[in-house]
């Protein structure tokens, strides 16, 4: 199974953001230093009624602008999973973000954590096949 492969932190990647840059032909457009994404229908509804304008990205990708400092990228909106998630984060950055933020929802274990608590991660398992080609590799 793939997330057993031993030697998977050491293998390429199957293709980078230069290659969708590429495969669009037209290059990026310039983006807001500040991008968040999102992952819940709800947000994207909000952040439209408030967006100034919209761009594409790549192949149907876009950035709502809220501001000229902040933008958002409905991620939802291009599939699920970590893989969709490094994608968008990729084009958003090498079309000029400086700050990605990921806003999203999830269950919690805790019983002691309020269902409107706001968690800010400081560490994770990663084993979800794409982190290993853009962050190194810590032993703990």
């Amino acid at each position: 199974m793939i997330p057993n492969f031993g030697d998977k932190y050491d293998a390429d990647a199957l293709f980078s953001p230069s290659d969708a840059v590429a495969a669009q032909g037209d290059g990026l457009p310039d983006v807001p230093p500040a991008v968040l994404l999102g992952y819940q229908s709800e947000l994207t509804d909000a952040v439209r009624e408030r967006s100034d304008d919209w761009v594409e990205l790549v192949r149907g990708q876009g950035v709502d602008l809220l501001s000229e400092a902040v933008g958002y990228v409905a991620v939802h909106e291009s599939g699920i999973g970590a893989p969709v998630t490094a994608t968008v984060t990729e084009n958003v950055i090498a079309a000029g973000a400086e700050a990605v933020v990921m806003l999203g929802g999830g269950a919690a274990l805790q019983p002691d954590l309020a269902p409107d608590a706001a968690v800010l991660p400081t560490d994770a398992i990663r084993d979800e096949g794409v982190s290993h080609h853009s962050s190194p590799r810590r032993n703990r």
